[in-house]
């Protein structure tokens, strides 16, 4: 297994190292409201009618320490490597789940995903400091979230054309909504998190100044009326990107988004739409739609998202990218463990149309196990 703190510096040490001693000691905290909860997923995938197959597994694991201001997040997370010519890797859009924790080289570790303080500033207003993720956030929704119960495609996971940087160091102020006002959240974080870095490091993650980073700064707004969900929000990065037909030039990369999701009984739909900087952005627009319901068997899930390329990159060998998806999701012994059955259809992965390297039209099978331990 490899070691966790992959060649930091001693600054950098020092800096998790006194986070860690603070978190683990209870600073400020009763432990005996102590929350530990995780899940154990595994997944083997399929071309069919094609050779390309593979497997993967993850694990994860919160500690959640409140205190008499706030709470203490403690995310570790462990997953399998994948190998350059994984169907992972050559299909990036089929698995959410695949290579979430893994080293400079794509082989399996151990990491510390989150680690972070909310600050419980006063009523309906929280400010939390540490290392974050900023996609759980914003373009949140409650049926299309979530790899590990949910869909495995990215398309209904997150918005494609959002630049969200990986786990990141960065500082996120939320107010709650309220019968008559909507629920805010501002980001502002480093723009390249722990697996944006070559390293995957913690001495590049703390290196906030280094070169070619910015700063990730995203503010998003979310009603509740009845059943229904709408969110709007925007985003912007201060990094430097190459504009994709001029690569002398530089631009910032920025965009909005926007969401529905509706739910009643035991059925569910969400929406996504978003739009980036097509200057410099690949992915200049994305339409997604997804739905979820609850039969005898289990759980029933179709959704349908369609990237489209900047105009950009446009090419006779590329196009835009489709993903179809559906799963029946079917308890195991409690709603807490259960087996899904997925089927996805990609075309234009990766907005390769050529047919050189992989198949422009890939039909994928799915086998998912997983488990869930805690509230």
């Amino acid at each position: 297994m490899m070691n966790l703190y992959k060649g930091p510096s001693r600054a950098a040490r020092a800096s998790i190292g006194s986070c860690l001693v603070m978190f683990l000691s209870g600073a400020w905290a009763d432990t005996s409201d102590m929350v530990v909860e995780g899940g154990l997923t595994g997944v083997y995938q399929q071309e069919t009618g094609g050779s390309g197959h593979d497997s993967e597994a993850s694990a994860d694991l919160f500690v959640h320490v409140p205190t008499g201001g706030g709470e203490w997040l403690l995310y570790l997370e462990a997953a399998t490597g994948t190998s350059a010519d994984s169907i992972f890797n050559l299909y990036p859009e089929i698995n959410s789940d695949a290579g979430t924790a893994a080293d400079s080289q794509g082989g399996s570790r151990v990491q510390i995903s989150e680690l972070n303080f909310r600050w419980d500033v006063s009523e309906g207003h929280h400010l939390t400091l540490g290392e974050i993720d900023p996609s759980a956030h914003l373009d949140r929704s409650r049926i299309a979230n979530d790899e590990n119960a949910h869909f495995l495609g990215t398309s209904f996971v997150n918005n494609p054309t959002i630049a969200f940087p990986d786990y990141a160091l960065g500082m996120m102020y939320r107010l709650d909504r309220t019968p008559d006002t909507p629920e805010i959240t501002a980001i502002v974080s480093g723009s390249d998190g722990l697996a944006d870095n070559p390293g995957r490091s913690y001495q590049e993650l703390v290196d906030l100044a280094g070169q070619g980073k910015g700063i990730f700064l995203a503010l998003g707004s979310r009603w509740a009326i009845d059943n229904t969900r709408i969110g709007i929000g925007g985003w912007y990065r201060t990094d430097d990107h190459p504009v994709l037909d001029d690569p002398a030039s530089i631009q910032h990369n920025y965009g909005v988004y926007a969401l529905y999701g509706w739910q009643a009984g035991n059925n569910g739909v969400s929406l996504r739409a978003g739009a980036a900087n097509s200057a410099v952005s690949p992915a200049a627009y994305f339409l997604g739609a997804a739905y979820e319901g609850v039969t005898r068997i289990g759980a029933f899930g179709a959704g349908v998202g369609k990237i489209y390329q900047s105009s950009r990159l446009s090419s006779p060998t590329t196009d835009d990218t489709l993903q179809v998806e559906t799963f029946l999701r079917v308890p195991l012994l409690s709603e807490q463990s259960h087996i899904t059955f997925s089927l996805q259809y990609v075309e234009n992965s990766g907005f390769d149309a050529s047919d050189a390297n992989i198949d422009s039209r890939a039909l994928i099978a799915a086998i998912r196990l997983h488990a869930w331990f805690g509230n």
